[in-house]
């Protein structure tokens, strides 16, 4: 990456601390970072192909963060709550880029637009932890990793999306988790050859009580 490049990534990460994605303007921006239009236009096509960089490359950087914290459980059920905890926590706190309602939905759409690459960026990053966790034998293997992958961010969009309440839940937070990924994403056999090997067994008992 050029050192221009990551100059006005830097200063476009430092204006939507204080400002909001509609209020930007190329021209205050190049101010900002020192630079001219010319060598703006010659690393980003427009203000939405840099805003796009840019909170991917924030997302990017919280996500390697989240599955290094995440990895240091053992249980790979216990590793997936955790890296979905992480994820949804961040997603709730806005303790990212941008913060207002408006600009979130703004940069979701960025995101996820036809020519991005930003779903691609975080699922390569995300795929080889949920592979990870599969292989464990902490998450369902008929799915492809990097479906499941997807899913989970998709579902991080959402909480990304909804407004949060003066006080959140906290535990109604874990509990969502807990059904709708982690026990969602169980593998198959858990319970079925659980229940097969009960049944098994009581018909096996009864069959000798019979002879008694």
């Amino acid at each position: 990456m050029s050192s221009i490049r990551q100059k006005i990534l830097d200063t476009a990460t430092d204006y939507l601390r204080e400002h909001t994605l509609a209020e930007a303007q190329i021209n205050e921006l190049c101010q900002l970072a020192e630079v001219s239009r010319t060598s703006f236009y010659r690393e980003f096509k427009n203000l939405d192909d840099l805003f796009t960089c840019v909170v991917t490359q924030l997302w990017t950087e919280r996500l390697r963060a989240i599955i290094s914290e995440s990895e240091q459980a053992t249980c790979p059920r216990k590793r997936l709550f955790h890296f979905a905890k992480q994820l949804a926590s961040t997603a709730q706190s806005r303790d990212y880029l941008p913060r207002d309602e408006a600009s979130i939905g703004q940069a979701i759409h960025l995101l996820y637009r036809e020519d991005s690459r930003a779903p691609a960026a975080f699922t390569d990053i995300t795929q080889p932890f949920i592979a990870t966790c599969q292989r464990d034998g902490g998450v369902r293997q008929d799915i492809p990793a990097e479906e499941v992958a997807d899913w989970i961010l998709r579902q991080m969009w959402v909480l990304v999306s909804i407004p949060l309440t003066p006080k959140p839940d906290a535990g109604a937070l874990g509990r969502y988790l807990q059904l709708f990924i982690v026990d969602a994403l169980r593998p198959l056999q858990d319970d079925s050859t659980q229940d097969d090997t009960v049944h098994h067994k009581l018909d096996a008992i009864l069959d000798k009580l019979r002879y008694l």
